[in-house]
């Protein structure tokens, strides 16, 4: 009984860690691996400890001790290399967005927006920000909702809403100028331009 519970307690939570990773970066493969080496080999020392399972000589014993170290700097490394390492969701953050009536060359929105990722759509959204001043052109959005973006088609969905109550739906496919810092439309009915802000 002791043993069947050590094993749901030191184990079971290792398994359970490693198997609900989607998709992990080198970091989080390299974590669950030193975790289970660590859970399993405190497993093997308790089994010596008690007599169950004793080691054959002295080498192997402290080969456990060694690999029970190493899997816990090995976890510490992997830490420290993810919080430094790159974003996995480069494009969230700021951006600057630009829509142009293509048949007028009218500024329909020019706005900043935010924008986050989702793991349930696989898509970036986000809002921009308000602005109801008087002096507003007409056929101005007051503000906008990107309602999905898509780096890799780059295809991009939009919602203007303007200050009548009234919204327009914009899908365009945006060709990228500056590889992660500025898509644009080739073509359609709105020139639609997605930048990082300059400062």
């Amino acid at each position: 009984m002791a043993l069947q519970i050590m094993l749901l307690g030191i184990l079971i939570p290792t398994a359970f860690y490693a198997f609900k990773l989607r998709d992990p970066t080198p970091a989080q493969l390299l974590v669950a691996i030193c975790m289970s080496l660590f859970s399993a080999v405190v497993f093997l020392w308790i089994l010596d400890a008690v007599s169950i399972l004793r080691f054959r000589s002295a080498w192997v014993s402290r080969s456990v001790y060694g690999a029970a170290i190493a899997s816990v700097l090995g976890t510490s490394v992997a830490v420290y290399q993810d919080s430094f390492a790159a974003s996995k969701y480069p494009f969230q953050g700021a951006w600057e967005i630009t829509i142009l009536d293509a048949a007028t060359s009218a500024v329909v929105a020019d706005r900043r927006l935010a924008l986050a990722y989702s793991d349930s759509s696989a898509s970036y959204w986000g809002y921009s920000n308000v602005e109801t001043a008087p002096t507003r052109a007409a056929g101005q959005a007051i503000w906008l909702e990107v309602r999905h973006f898509r780096p890799t088609t780059k295809q991009i969905s939009l919602r203007l809403m303007f200050a009548d109550g009234s919204s327009k739906l914009i899908e365009q496919t945006l060709a990228t100028e500056v590889p992660s810092r500025v898509f644009a439309t080739i073509s359609g009915p709105f020139r639609v331009s997605l930048s990082r802000p300059s400062v």
